[in-house]
């Protein structure tokens, strides 16, 4: 029993390791210059742009959903209230 808890652990440290040395990034310095950097903040803000309109257009699509499924329900709900009442 011992042996397989020593196998099993070899190997789990084993992978990690293989894991560690096949995802390493390398960091490289560089400093761009000042026109680089205008153009990455257009960059980056075309991406914040992307990012609210996706995740502001997933809401809406999710709120009107929703909306839709109440007022659905609660005129099927009136509809059974008034075969009730008849």
């Amino acid at each position: 029993m011992a042996k397989k808890r020593i196998c099993w652990l070899v190997l789990i440290l084993i992978g990690i390791k293989i894991t560690l040395l096949t995802t390493s990034i390398r960091i490289m310095a560089y400093t761009p210059s000042a026109t680089a950097q205008q153009t990455d903040m257009k960059a980056d803000f075309s991406l914040l742009f992307w990012t609210i309109g996706i995740v502001g257009g997933c809401i809406a699509i999710t709120l009107t959903y929703v909306s839709w499924r109440k007022y659905k329900g609660e005129e099927k709900k009136r509809k059974q209230q008034d075969n009730i009442i008849d």
